[in-house]
Parts: structure tokens; C-alpha cells; sequence
């Protein structure tokens, strides 16, 4: 690109790189100045309805004219190259300014100031920005503050998951409502403004983690980390505006952007000003990384267990143990919420109940500037064999003749729920069936009782968009029921994607009897994505392949007899009816093994 010409803009050097666009400085000669060329990636330009919709954007932003919103000049499409003409500007970013540390307050209000103002000028011309962050937010060198990038990621958001999940934006700066499928709006813009806030004050942002839908989970449902925990003597008037801009529900924000503005520069008027213009004048205490764990799947505590029973008239309630770490949460992914459930199977109810994992707690790891959460096993409970994922090529046995099938189309409508809403239900979507379960910590299976399965081959893709800590989805087998309604043995074969791992549990009333779990290497499983998952059952041998790479070889032999088959959920300890868990499931195929 370098030496090349758009549109008359020689292209001199680059100067940014994003996961939306790369940014060059370029020289116009008819007009004898500089330019920043903001070039959007070439395979956009393959998608028949980009051109339009980037010309659409492209008109509406260049004719914001703020004096705080980095001026566009030019658009244009070149060679499939799609580029974006702005001021270019000498200087830095918001984002190198706060890795020196927290700003003084001062300073802060200042930018924050100008920020909300561009922000609510454009709110009332119906622009959302919906990528709102310190790295969109140039800084000349009289300290004046241009947000830029308005409009890039509407442009891209039909063509490009930015966060691996069908979601538009940056997750860190991400309004918790955008993780359930609202549409991005002011005060989703006004949210991601209070994080920087946020960062510009204590020198972090309030949640971090491996992955982006880990981090936009903990938006939509850990505490946020009070300021004055981590800065002691930040003033508490400061903390006021910055909790009402972080507020989880959308209603009990601010009216606009500058009124965030306003109540901040409020509180700072009051302060002394020793306190207000010296950042090192607030006590400092160390920062602290969030991190979410995931509890390991043992028994709870006999309270929990007590009030398991009470909510489930006369279904026994017996612990679960389907083999799970501590991990910080691993994902990417992040999908709707807002959905209806899918259940296939039985005419007849089997529930199948087992209380689950321990609350989520939060244990703070003390490091000097912030990190990435790192992924920290947790000693493997006893009776549980964790193994690693075996390093050698193994190609998968043929099938043999198809027993099974089920592609989960209204029409073919063989999947019926087995449950009341209350826990699960289900609804067919273009892409395949999906399993919803709002009850936590238990196994919520979906039956096929029209065959029964010895040996044999099985394979089916799974997507958990959004999975919760703690939350299992995957195969059942030789599997049957008690006259009382209840399983009394069974195989689960579990994919757990935020600690990206496989396991196989056998259950024999009234307790689980195997737990082995394999880790699987990095990037393997697809964790807010579509996996395809393969198991061949042979005897006691259980050959386990996750997007045709070969993760697993767990052998026992405690069930052995046939018996049915089906899919299930096993929802995180925080679902409930208004925040449900589920996976979609699609192509499910039953061969037998070829002779």
C-alpha cells in the first residue's frame, strides 16, 4: 500500500493498525496537506451489500461537524480498496495518555467534557458511535480531544463479528444490554463513556480477561469493582457519577453524555485542588486484575443441596460432579439472550437433577498495571483423572450404515419439549434447534426413546454463543429411566468451552462414578463458535474428535448395556428464568461402526 494513490492521496506511511481498519498518513497534493487514510479490510468489498451501506455511513459522518469530532473529507472505493479521508492529527491517543497512569481529575473532567459533548451532538442526529474507547479518541497537542471512527463499526457490523460473536464493538467498553441483542443506542454509548471515565480515574478498566465474551459476561453480570477499592482515597463524590454511568440497567443512567460531564465536574469542584490537579495526590493502592472463576463442579454445601430439594417437589436431588476447574473465563464469544428454548425428545418428562457448581467468586490477583487474566488450574478434586489431549494423528473410524438422524427443521419436527417453560423449552432457528435451560447447577437432558444405542458413531455441531461459568453442554447415552421419572444411569460426554475442555461422566444413581476430563489446546475449541464434535462408543472405549482434530481417548467400562440417547444442558450456577442459558445443536447424525 505504501507509495500507492487512492483517490489522489499518495499513501506515505502507516500509522495504526485496528481489527476494523488500518490507518496511513498520505499527502494531497491539490490541496498541499496531509491526511490520515483510514483503509477498511479488502474483503468487505466482497460482500454485495457493503458498497452500500459504507456509502450510506460515510455520508452521515462527514457531515458531522463538531469541534470535537475528527473532521472527514473524503470516501471512496478504489481497486476493491474501501478508504475513509480524515484530518490527521500529529499526536496521540486518550489510550497513550492513560497508560502513563490515572489522570488527575482535572484532566480527566477536561477530556470527558469534550468526549460527551461530540457524543451528544451526534446522538441528536441519531449517530451512535458504538466504539467507544481511549484509542478512538485522538489528543493534539494543546489537549483538545477528536473522537474519530464514527460510524466504522456500523459500517463493517453487517459483514464482520469484531468480537467473534455477532456483536458490534470493543467488549471491555461494551454496555451490558448489547450482550442480551439490544440494539447499540446513546446509552450504550454513554456506558462505554463511563468506562473510560473509569480508566482515566484508576488507571484500569473495570473488567479484563483471556477472552472478549468472558469480559462482556462479566459487564452483563459481575460487580463492578468499586473505585475507591482500588484508588482508597479517591473521594467518594468521584465514585457517584461513574457508578450512575456504569449502571447495568440502561434506566438508571444519565439523560446524555454531558450530563455524565456535568456530574463529574461537579463533584471535582468541590475538592481541593491539590487533589484535583495531582493524580499521585490520591493514595494509590495496588490494581488489581478481575477475575471470574469457574468453580469446579463438586458437591455444594447441604444449605444449597437443602434448597435444591425444596423447589423441586419429590425429585431426588443428588450431587453433581462433571469435572470442571478454576479458570478465569475463556471465551469470545458472545451471542443473544433473548431466546427461546429448545428441548427434543421424550413424550414424558425424565428430569434428571443433580445440584452443581458453587457460587462464582471473585479473586483479585495483585499486579502493578493491568493484565490479561491468566487461566489458573485448580487442584483436580479426588476421584477425578484429568488427562492432556493426545499429540498423536488419529484418523476417524468409518461409519457404517446411518441409524439416526435429526437436522432439527420445523419440519421434520421430531424434537419435543420435555419440560414447562420454566426450565427449558424449545424453538427451531435458521441454523439448526436450540436448547435453552434456566435451571441452574442441573442436567436438563433432551431424549430420544425410539432407539436404543450400544456401539456406535455420533457426531453433531454445537455453539454455545454465550456460555455461562460452569455451564456443560454435550451428548447423553445408554441412558434409561426409572418408573419414578428419573435416570438411574447414563454416559454425558460434555464439551466445557470457557475452560476449553471434554469430559466423560458416567452417573449411577444416586452419584456421578467417572469424571475424566481432557484440556484441549488453545483454539481448538471454537468457544463462542460452531464446533463439530464426533464420539465413537466401542465397549468401554470412547474416541472423542472436536473439529475433525482427534482430543480424546477415555476408556471405562462402568455402563456397558444399550440404552437411549439425547442431548442436554447443564446451566452455570447464575442462570435463571430472566438470564437462561443455552446451545444451539444442529446436524446430529447416528451411524453404526462400519465392520
Amino acid at each position: 500500500m505504501i507509495g500507492t494513490t487512492l483517490g489522489g492521496y499518495r499513501i506515505i506511511e502507516q500509522v495504526g493498525m485496528g481489527g476494523m481498519a488500518t490507518v496511513y498518513k498520505a499527502y494531497h497534493a491539490a490541496m498541499d496537506r496531509y491526511v490520515a487514510v483510514k483503509v477498511l479490510p479488502a474483503h468487505f468489498a466482497q460482500d454485495p451489500t457493503f458498497t452500500m451501506r459504507f456509502q450510506r455511513e460515510a455520508r452521515l459522518i462527514a457531515n458531522l461537524e463538531h469541534r470535537h469530532i475528527l473532521p472527514v473529507y473524503d470516501y471512496g472505493e478504489q481497486d476493491n480498496v474501501t478508504y475513509l479521508v480524515m484530518r490527521y492529527l500529529d499526536a496521540g491517543t486518550l489510550a497513550d495518555r492513560i497508560r502513563k497512569g490515572p489522570l488527575p481529575l482535572a484532566e480527566a473532567a477536561d477530556y470527558l467534557e469534550q468526549v460527551a459533548s461530540a457524543l451528544d451532538y451526534a446522538h441528536g442526529r441519531d449517530i451512535v458511535h458504538r466504539d467507544v474507547k481511549p484509542s478512538n479518541i485522538l489528543i493534539d497537542e494543546t489537549g483538545g480531544a477528536f473522537v474519530s471512527d464514527f460510524g466504522i463499526a456500523r459500517m463493517v457490523g453487517g459483514t464482520s463479528d469484531l468480537t467473534g460473536s455477532g456483536l458490534i464493538g470493543t467488549p471491555t467498553y461494551m454496555a451490558p444490554e448489547l450482550g442480551h441483542g439490544v440494539e447499540a443506542d446513546a446509552l450504550s454509548d454513554q456506558y462505554a463513556l463511563g468506562v473510560m471515565l473509569y480508566e482515566m480515574v484508576i488507571g484500569r478498566v473495570p473488567f479484563a480477561a483471556e477472552t472478549p465474551v468472558a469480559v462482556l459476561y462479566m459487564h452483563m453480570h459481575s460487580p463492578l469493582p468499586l473505585p475507591h477499592k482500588i484508588r482508597p482515597g479517591l473521594p467518594e463524590a468521584i465514585e457517584a457519577p461513574i457508578l450512575k454511568a456504569l449502571a447495568k440497567d440502561p434506566a438508571d443512567r444519565f439523560p446524555s453524555c454531558e450530563a455524565v460531564a456535568g456530574g463529574f465536574r461537579q463533584a471535582v469542584g468541590v475538592l481541593p485542588v491539590e487533589v484535583v490537579e495531582h493524580a499521585e495526590a490520591i493514595e494509590e493502592a495496588p490494581l488489581p486484575t478481575p477475575r471470574t472463576a469457574i468453580p469446579s463442579f463438586d458437591t455444594i454445601p447441604e444449605a444449597a443441596l437443602d434448597s435444591a430439594k425444596s423447589d423441586v417437589s419429590g425429585v431426588p436431588a443428588a450431587r453433581r460432579k462433571i469435572i470442571a476447574r478454576v479458570v478465569a473465563p475463556a471465551l469470545i464469544g458472545v451471542g443473544l439472550l433473548f431466546v427461546t428454548v429448545i428441548v427434543l425428545g421424550l413424550s414424558r418428562a425424565w428430569p434428571i437433577f443433580g445440584p452443581g457448581p458453587p457460587a462464582i467468586e471473585e479473586e483479585p490477583a495483585i499486579t502493578e498495571e493491568p493484565a490479561i487474566t491468566e487461566m489458573v488450574p485448580e487442584e483436580t478434586p479426588a476421584g477425578d483423572m484429568e488427562t492432556e489431549t493426545p499429540s498423536i494423528a488419529v484418523t476417524p473410524r468409518p461409519d457404517g450404515p446411518l441409524l439416526f438422524e435429526d437436522d432439527f427443521s420445523a419440519e421434520t419436527a421430531i424434537a419435543q419439549p420435555l419440560f414447562s417453560e420454566d426450565w427449558m423449552t424449545f424453538s427451531y432457528f435458521a441454523d439448526g434447534g436450540r436448547l435453552t435451560g434456566s435451571r441452574p447447577d442441573y442436567v436438563l437432558p433432551v431424549l430420544y426413546d425410539e432407539q436404543s444405542l450400544g456401539d456406535f458413531h455420533v457426531e453433531f455441531d454445537l455453539q454455545a454463543p454465550l456460555a455461562m461459568p460452569g455451564s456443560t453442554y454435550g451428548f447423553l447415552f445408554r441412558s434409561e429411566g426409572a418408573a419414578d421419572g428419573r435416570l438411574d444411569w447414563y454416559y454425558a460426554l460434555g464439551l466445557h468451552p470457557l475452560e476449553e475442555s471434554v469430559s466423560l461422566a458416567a452417573w449411577q444413581h444416586p452419584d456421578w462414578v467417572v469424571d475424566e476430563r481432557t484440556r484441549l489446546p488453545s483454539g481448538v475449541l471454537k468457544v463462542a463458535g460452531r464446533n463439530h464434535v464426533r464420539m465413537e462408543a466401542l465397549g468401554g472405549q470412547f474416541r472423542v474428535f472436536v473439529n475433525e482434530l482427534f482430543v480424546a481417548d477415555f476408556a471405562d467400562d462402568t455402563l456397558t448395556e444399550p440404552g437411549i440417547f439425547g442431548l442436554f444442558i447443564s446451566p452455570g450456577p447464575e442462570a435463571q428464568p430472566s438470564n437462561a442459558d443455552f446451545v444451539d445443536f444442529d446436524n446430529l447424525r447416528v451411524y453404526t461402526p462400519a465392520e
